[in-house]
């Protein structure tokens, strides 16, 4: 449902008219208590019997309450889920809230861009005029862990942004009984609006970012994706302006040019409700990359850059079989760095190009990445890394001569719960204090520094993938054994 739908609902003469059959219901079980009270004491007069059921009504529809029992059974081969959607000071009801589980719990944010993927059963509902809303949840097994979401104009998100740290609401459903939980939201900025190409065609699946940006800081707000209307949806920016800070709202797309709005704290309500925004279409940069020995050249990655300053214009992808690639959506009539690498034959190029048309075709050989000769390496937590000199800089195309160079990630790197780190990636910063690192024996010693921090030792890497190319801030999750190995090589 889009904004102005939804609207028009809450504003309609009859805003519970969806739900006006319940409503009836309740009033005709009403009367009919009411004439059996009567005949039992001897008569009511008909007029107290008509206020009771108008009095009735009015609490219905005009009170926040906690939700009647549902007029419904479990399912059979799942549970209920039931409650309100509250604002979060003052407790009034939110009508017309969207509320979303995931079977089983996830953490939602990451869930909210596309809710038919990673593998999850999700079912949704809309809350009621009361802000009340029940939903079957099938499910196997006897009970079953969920996860719950709550959106609505005008309202933070339940799951929150992913800047934040909050505590994921998740619930216990159990097979055939009802479960209840209250929501709630927060008030906050709403953006919402349409996205149309140069002919007025709406865009649909345009990946969505909205950043909270400052003079030293990047917070990540939350990400959207429009629908086949290219319509689109934000609910998590704060309600008021944080202290020197803008709101810039990406969109990205395939095929056209990146698109920002630069503040949406500098626009009207009525402007962020009602946004229309138009994506050029881009120029395209195709062709096939073979290495220095002439044949093709599979999972190469190939990045188009623009420059530090417009470091959120670079576009990349990678070789296929056949060594052939093809970039859509780059910058028009701008400079352009082609960069290209495979650690796995450890070969590179690198080209600069102006892209006042399309350029198709184009043939790039790779040349051999210079390693040192004399490269001194060393096994930590499992991996082999080296100290980055400025050789090793210029040959893995690192921005500073600083950190420690994974050259192999080993076989178990995952249980250290920092993402999928790979060979050219660099462990860059860590500590309490973010101090940059030098060699081996400083980060272990920047690291058992943090033993004992409830969310664990933090560290921070640089990697360059398909998807983005920048820094990774993470908490390693380290066993006693790891903290053994780290105060060897701290005291070494």
């Amino acid at each position: 449902m889009n904004a102005e739908t939804l609207m028009q609902r809450l504003t309609s003469p009859k805003p519970w008219a969806g739900d006006r059959d319940r409503f009836l219901e309740k009033v005709r079980r009403r009367r009919k208590l009411e004439k059996r009270n009567h005949r039992i004491a001897g008569g009511f007069p008909v007029a107290a019997s008509l206020l009771a059921c108008a009095f009735t009504a009015w609490l219905v529809f005009a009170s926040p309450q906690k939700p009647e029992a549902p007029e419904v059974n479990p399912p059979r081969d799942g549970g209920l889920l039931r409650g309100q959607v509250l604002v979060k000071k003052g407790g009034t009801f939110i009508p017309g809230a969207r509320v979303v589980v995931s079977i089983p719990a996830a953490d939602m944010r990451n869930v909210r861009r596309k809710l038919n993927q990673n593998g999850l059963s999700l079912v949704e509902t809309v809350a009621g005029p009361d802000g009340s809303f029940e939903v079957k949840v099938p499910f196997d097994g006897e009970s079953v862990e969920a996860s719950v979401d709550a959106f609505a104009p005008d309202y933070q998100s339940l799951a929150g942004t992913f800047a934040a740290r909050r505590d994921r609401v998740r619930v216990t459903l159990k097979r055939g009984a009802p479960s209840e939980v209250t929501l709630n939201l927060e008030r906050a900025l709403y953006i919402a609006g349409t996205v149309v190409n140069e002919k007025a065609q709406p865009i649909p699946g345009v990946d969505i970012t909205a950043m909270l940006k400052g003079p030293t800081s990047l917070a990540y707000i939350a990400a959207a994706e429009t629908d086949q209307n290219g319509e689109f949806a934000l609910y998590d920016y704060f309600e008021k302006r944080p202290r020197k800070s803008v709101g810039e709202v990406e969109f990205k797309h395939p095929l056209y040019e990146r698109f920002v709005i630069a503040d949406v704290y500098a626009l009207t309500p009525a402007q962020n409700r009602n946004h229309r925004i138009v994506m050029r279409q881009g120029r395209r940069l195709s062709g096939r990359v073979v290495s220095s020995g002439g044949a093709p050249v599979p999972n190469a990655l190939v990045e188009a850059e623009f420059g530090k300053e417009n470091w959120q214009d670079r576009r990349a992808v990678l070789t296929d079989a056949s060594g052939a690639f093809a970039i859509d959506g780059l910058s028009k009539d701008r400079n352009c760095t082609l960069r290209i690498r495979s650690l796995k034959i450890h070969e590179k190029a690198r080209r600069m190009l102006l892209l006042d048309r399309n350029i198709e075709d184009l043939e790039v050989a790779l040349e051999p990445m210079r390693l040192p000769p004399d490269l001194k390496t060393e096994l930590f937590l499992g991996m082999k890394v080296a100290p980055v000199t400025k050789d090793l800089a210029e040959a893995y195309d690192l921005s500073e001569a600083s950190g420690l160079l994974i050259l192999d990630s080993g076989r178990d790197h995952a249980r250290l719960n920092i993402g999928d780190l790979e060979e050219g990636d660099c462990l860059w910063v860590a500590g309490l204090d973010l101090e940059k690192v030098g060699s081996v024996r400083q980060l272990a010693a920047l690291l058992v520094d943090q033993k004992g921090q409830p969310e664990g030792a933090r560290v921070v890497y640089r990697f360059r993938r398909v998807e983005m190319s920048g820094t990774n801030t993470q908490h390693l999750r380290l066993t006693d054994a790891d903290f053994d190995e780290l105060h060897k090589l701290a005291n070494r």
